[in-house]
């Protein structure tokens, strides 16, 4: 019986769409360019059948699908795993996923705005976008890893549209028209899995310059499977 998709879903979000073992960034399914290897995997830590790896005859049934006994591994990893159970126990598969989970959670802790920083936003249309570009001292953009040359490509052309846009004065007609070109951008980027969340923050400007802070538009490009894109 395949696992329920909102466990799945729990699994991936958790594992930050990390394979547990290596940190390798994984996809949900093979594409065109993009490594088998790299395919996400939900391993079972006690296997429900008899003689599968680390199978546990007192392991209770209804726990076997569970979130806590489901590990995201990158197909390569998971073949090791499965093959190799007497290094990898469970008992060492359960330390993995627990490390790898508060690994990602303390990232996630320093992106979504703790400690009183401000929280990246989900940016679902162009005029959102616009707001955290227009007019902006400096830019800080970041992605998560990309599997092959299209995601690359479309990524990269957003993130210039939004330097191009945020460097130039527009005026009133002019912002529509860029609002619109985002808008579009950011769908496209949803078909590909992928969701851009951006924040405007004030940094304290160099010494000498002509005021002291600086208006610095930070844009992420997060895959769905990304524990911020569940927030």
């Amino acid at each position: 019986m395949p696992v329920d998709e909102r466990v799945r879903r729990l699994v991936w979000s958790r594992a930050g769409g990390q394979c547990a073992f290596c940190g390798v960034q994984v996809v949900a399914e093979s594409a065109v360019g993009v490594d088998a290897s790299n395919v996400g995997e939900e391993c079972h830590i006690v296997s429900s059948t008899p003689g599968g790896p680390r199978h546990d005859p007192s392991f209770p049934r209804r726990d076997i699908d569970d979130v806590t006994n489901l590990i995201l591994l990158c197909r390569t990893h998971h073949r090791l795993v499965h093959e190799r159970p007497v290094e990898y126990s469970s008992q060492a598969l359960r330390l993995m996923k627990a490390r790898h989970e508060r690994g990602v959670e303390r990232k996630l802790e320093t992106l979504v705005g703790r400690k009183g920083q401000p929280a990246l936003a989900k940016l679902s249309t162009g005029a959102e976008a616009l707001a955290v570009v227009a007019d902006a001292d400096g830019f800080d953009f970041a992605h998560d890893p990309l599997a092959g040359a299209a995601e690359a490509e479309l990524v990269e052309h957003f993130l210039k549209l939004l330097e191009k846009l945020g460097g130039q004065s527009l005026g009133p007609g002019r912002r529509v028209q860029a609002a619109l070109q985002l808008t579009a951008e950011l769908e496209a980027l949803q078909r590909a899995g992928l969701i851009a969340y951006g924040v405007r923050l004030s940094r304290p400007a160099p010494s000498g310059a002509a005021k002291p802070m600086l208006a610095i538009a930070a844009v992420r490009v997060f895959r769905a499977t990304n524990p911020i894109a569940w927030r």
